[in-house]
């Protein structure tokens, strides 16, 4: 997931980023490059119930930048999850879309190309 938004981040820049998902504001700032290492991070998984399924889209930005700077060790399930319950449902709101691209542009199946509003 990380990888994912930095890459993401990238593509779009850091204000449309910031502009569609609504998070990166104050100490948080998804604008910046910050890795939070787990097993040095001070909050513990046993005094937060990591959510599933559509307990995700309840998350309040906070929440989400926190799981999204590492705060909490996520499965590739729980990061999937993230992304498409708590994440993508913002960025639709603010304009984005997704596309598959042409056969023979990617090899890899179920591949999604994910567009910035007005592209």
């Amino acid at each position: 997931m990380e990888e994912f938004v930095a890459k993401l981040k990238a593509l779009a820049g850091p204000n449309s980023l910031v502009q569609a998902v609504g998070i990166g504001k104050g100490k948080e700032d998804l604008t910046v490059v910050v890795i939070h290492p787990t097993k040095t991070n001070p909050v513990s998984t046993s005094r937060y119930e990591i959510p599933s399924g559509k307990a995700w889209s309840e998350l309040s930005t906070e929440e989400i930048i926190k799981f999204v700077n590492g705060y909490f060790r996520l499965s590739k399930a729980q990061a999937d999850e993230l992304f498409w319950e708590a994440v993508w449902p913002r960025l639709l709101a603010k304009g984005w879309h997704s596309e598959k691209p042409d056969k023979g542009v990617y090899e890899l199946r179920q591949r999604l190309v994910f567009m910035i509003p007005g592209v």
